[in-house]
């Protein structure tokens, strides 16, 4: 073989060589979705805007695209409630904030249904309680170790009721706060999932199932029902809140994205911001006007159910997240029940994060997430300890 012939030889070799050793480099591997636990670790760059200061984040698992369905889901299973269920023939005043603490709860009985998910520092299932004659279910976390442990309540948004199934809006917190040690819960409320259908007006019906699983958490030997956190995301929030100013039974509150707290604002939300999202909320609020009036014409009856109109009767601390460029629920919104908040002289910290939208993502999703742990370490892990 001639000596120009195997020098070609060679180059060609060594290229080929090079192209894959470049290919074998381009994909790392990722890391196991549980593989993580919330120790403090530097933030991943760049590091967006925030109002601020950062603090050093957790690591946690890779995150779903904002209310898309996780590979692990199940499919969702239409329930046999349709939205469009006719209202309730009581007065509103079974909605009115007062209504809501003044009322018995009698949640009891939870069980685990199946396993959901084997991590590696907690088992989750779907598990189902009894509360106001209802079977309602939803997804619990359970650190590995010796209970009882703090508990985290992750109140989901709003979607139609044939699209969701258990764990929805709520499966990167609770993953997150069970690796955190906390007994992660979220509720799927009445007609969601595989809960019984119920009434539902807007969102006070939803609130009667939370708390319903407060009291439900007190017969469960593995949860310590004085130490009680609650969040809620978009319509979440709303439920969150009005949970708080109705003398819920827990030690801190978290809004993310929430819905206004003044259901004036919120009736022409429903009938122009969501008209053309497809939510039935918009049917349901003319439903509603229709039969007990519009704001301009109850305007007693909005105030009534508005949490904003009984924040002064807050009596556990707020952590209030949003993005500046949610275009779901405007940040006045958030602003104004952390004035309010303000204003009654109550506990509240608010943060703004520049350039996120309604569901946050990657950094936005950690530095929400290490804020929020903090938050409960010190007002619900650490509650009793002084």
């Amino acid at each position: 073989m001639s000596s120009r012939r195997l020098i070609i030889l060679l180059a060609i070799a060594a290229g080929i060589l090079s192209a894959c050793s470049s290919d074998s480099d381009s994909e790392p591997t990722p890391e196991p979705i549980d593989s993580a636990l919330p120790v403090q670790t530097p933030a991943p760059a760049p590091t967006p805007a925030v109002t601020n200061t950062p603090t050093p984040m957790p690591t946690s698992a890779p995150e779903p695209t904002p209310q898309a369905t996780p590979e692990t889901m199940p499919t969702p299973r239409p329930t046999a409630t349709p939205e469009s269920a006719p209202l309730p023939e009581d007065e509103p005043a079974a909605w009115y904030i007062d209504m809501i603490a003044d009322r018995d709860y009698d949640g009891c009985c939870i069980e685990r249904l199946r396993v959901y998910e084997e991590g590696a520092n907690f088992t989750s299932w779907v598990i189902a309680y009894q509360g106001d004659g209802l079977r309602l279910t939803g997804l619990m976390a359970v650190p590995r170790g010796e209970g009882p442990f703090p508990v985290a309540i992750f109140n989901h948004g709003y979607f139609p009721f044939d699209q969701y199934d258990t764990g929805y809006d709520t499966l990167r917190e609770v993953r997150y706060m069970a690796n955190a040690g906390y007994l992660a819960i979220a509720p799927d409320y009445r007609n969601y999932a595989g809960s019984d259908a119920g009434d539902h007006i807007f969102e006070p019906g939803y609130v009667y199932d939370v708390r319903n699983l407060i009291e439900a958490l007190k017969e469960f030997p593995e949860a310590d029902a004085d130490r009680i956190g609650m969040s809620g995301h978009s319509m979440g929030g709303g439920i969150t809140l009005q949970n708080i100013v109705s003398g819920a039974e827990i030690q801190a509150a978290v809004l993310y994205g929430t819905v206004t707290g003044d259901e004036a604002k919120r009736y022409e939300a429903r009938i122009t911001r969501w008209a053309d999202s497809g939510s039935a909320g918009s049917n349901r609020a003319v439903d509603f006007s229709d039969r007990y009036g519009t704001p301009e014409e109850s305007p007693e009856i909005y105030d009534r159910m508005s949490p904003n109109n009984y924040l002064d009767r807050v009596e556990v601390p707020v952590l209030i997240h949003h993005g500046d460029a949610d275009t779901i629920t405007p940040l006045e919104w958030a602003y104004d029940i952390e004035a309010g908040l303000q204003e009654a002289g109550k506990p509240v910290e608010m943060h703004v994060y520049e350039g996120a939208g309604h569901s946050f993502q990657g950094y936005y999703f950690e530095l929400m997430m290490n804020r929020t742990l903090e938050f409960f370490d010190e007002h619900v892990r650490g509650a009793g300890t002084d």
